[in-house]
């Protein structure tokens, strides 16, 4: 009996030592915070322009750069898993050192280097469910436009061109409305730090820093519509505020629209949306504006991504007597996905107005990083 004892307090005694052990090697293995990755991105090839075509670096779509990404998550709330009201969920930086220019052309090699930041801020966790809020320099949330990932893609962006940037500073916040509605609202100061945070004039040897004269401009974005991670997500989006037009004036925008994304397990995935609004520039004619995009992905296999993207913009100069505008882009494109860090783009893109011949082109992609993302 005592030699059953001794042998069961014996394995016990030895079962608390691994238990102990494997708590000591999970205190040391603390999960990974911090996250370091630098991405390269080499776009060129065949363009036509003005009826005339060179082979050259890509002057559409995605640039030649190399982007610097860092990402601390909050560690605490990572090993709680809960905030009892709210905290820092991580912070999050993207730099970039671009080339703007080209090399056909000896007049476009002034000013080809710039520093463009491309996202910067502190995104916060909330106890309430499907409540969270970012405060810093990020992507408009208007609709589902493309927005700058990992991997560079190529597609169309109405508002962008619409507005003349997709990324601003400022407080973006998202809560639920009801349980399969979501409310989303952006208040930002109006594109102010959107230009390149520096550029390289090759002609004087001196970097010229961004002018961060503030106009007084200011955006703010909503959108009512489904959570983001339903198969069918639909919405309403409205956006108002009063942008820079020149220097030295500026410009009153407002804008309605709805937007629809629809996935189809994990091969198809088709978006688009369509926005109407009004714009008066300051001692200029006023606009009535309307722009379409649509897009459309297939994953074959997990390596081949076959994309469409189609994006258009009428505007309407009213009374002025000025004549209507249309422009716009097609892009067809197919990417490789060599390794998780590395992929091979093929892209076919066409840039098109009413009041004059189309440039195109047929450019390559090469995009590698390394690190941890």
């Amino acid at each position: 009996m005592s030699r059953i004892l001794i042998i069961s307090l014996l394995s016990l005694f030895l079962s608390s030592i691994e238990t102990i052990q494997g708590q000591q090697s999970i205190k040391r293995n603390k999960q990974t915070t911090k996250f370091h990755y630098v991405q390269a991105n080499t776009h060129f090839g065949y363009i036509d322009e003005n009826d005339e075509g060179y082979f050259d670096v890509a002057n559409s779509g995605p640039s030649n750069n190399v982007t610097y990404r860092f990402l601390s998550k909050n560690q605490r709330l990572l090993q709680k898993g809960y905030t009892k009201f709210m905290a820092v969920n991580s912070f999050s930086s993207r730099v970039s050192l671009q080339f703007n220019g080209g090399l056909a052309d000896e007049n476009s090699r002034n000013d080809v280097f710039s520093v463009r930041l491309q996202n910067l801020g502190l995104s916060f966790q909330t106890k309430w469910d499907r409540t969270s809020f970012f405060i810093g320099y990020n992507t408009v949330k208007f609709g589902h436009n493309p927005k700058i990932d990992p991997v560079s893609d190529f597609t169309a962006n109405t508002t962008r061109k619409d507005i003349g940037f997709n990324q601003d500073a400022g407080l973006f916040f998202r809560t639920p409305i009801a349980e399969n509605i979501d409310g989303e609202l952006g208040v930002s100061i109006g594109g102010t730090i959107s230009k390149p945070l520096a550029v390289y004039d090759m002609t004087n040897g001196d970097w010229n820093w961004m002018d961060t004269k503030y106009q007084g401009t200011w955006l703010v974005t909503g959108r009512i519509g489904t959570p983001v991670f339903n198969a069918l997500e639909y919405g309403v989006m409205a956006m108002s505020g009063r942008l820079t037009a020149t220097p030295t004036t500026t410009r009153q925008i407002h804008r309605l629209g709805v937007d629809f994304l629809k996935k189809i397990g994990e091969t198809w995935k088709f978006g688009g949306q369509a926005v109407a609004g009004i714009t008066a520039v300051d001692n200029g004619p006023n606009e009535t504006n309307y722009n379409i995009q649509g897009n459309i992905e297939y994953y074959c296999k997990g390596q081949w991504i076959f994309n469409i993207s189609n994006g258009i913009l009428f505007t309407d100069f009213k009374d002025s007597g000025l004549a209507s505008q249309t422009e716009g882009q097609w892009i067809n494109s197919v990417s490789y996905v060599f390794s998780p860090h590395t992929r091979f783009r093929l892209n076919n893109y066409t840039n098109y107005t009413n009041t004059g011949s189309p440039d195109w082109g047929v450019t390559f992609q090469v995009i590698t990083g390394f690190g941890k993302r």
